[in-house]
């Protein structure tokens, strides 16, 4: 079974780092598959790393209405 989106764009805007903490900031652009549904946003991922440098976490932070929009039609 194949993904849903297609990614059409992905251009990282900027990269910030402290401690043991990482962001990415970005633009990503989707096509839903099989649908004339599409969605561009800007979003951040925020990664958190161990000693190890190793991630242990990663956060999500985005514009989550086009998602559902482009999900639902």
């Amino acid at each position: 079974m194949g993904s849903l989106l297609q990614v059409t764009e992905l251009r990282i805007l900027s990269l910030m780092a402290g401690g043991n903490q990482v962001a990415v900031e970005f633009v990503i652009a989707c096509d839903v598959r099989g649908t004339d549904r599409r969605y561009r946003d800007e979003e951040i991922h925020l990664w958190t790393l161990n000693d190890a440098g190793k991630v242990v976490r990663m956060r999500h932070y985005a514009g989550h209405g086009q998602h559902i929009a482009a999900a639902q039609g």
